[in-house]
């Protein structure tokens, strides 16, 4: 099941995701908050179940504004992993 706001394609790895999310968190160091969804929404649909960028997706989904989506999907990611530590990392952070 997919908890992100981004219709799935085909997953990425880490390594392809990390440099995106990176220009993602510059961007906003910058004060380019467009530029900054552009980053999330070019590494959004390529997420897959990755769990491991839950907590640095939220808080860029956060940074841009995405409040509303950020929470609905810390929601169903703790309903569909309650146990996971990476689930309940985004969420005490992030909530």
């Amino acid at each position: 099941p997919n908890f992100w706001p981004w219709a799935q394609r085909e997953p990425w790895t880490n390594g392809q995701i990390d440099p995106i999310l990176i220009d993602g968190f510059n961007s906003i160091k910058a004060g380019q908050l467009q530029k900054a969804a552009e980053s999330l929404d070019q590494i959004g649909p390529h997420l897959g179940q990755n769990l491991d960028k839950m907590y640095h997706i939220g808080l860029l989904m956060k940074q841009v504004g995405r409040t509303e989506d950020l929470k609905i999907v810390l929601e169903q990611a703790q309903r569909l992993y309650p146990t996971d530590q990476r689930v309940k990392t985004a969420v005490e952070h992030l909530s």
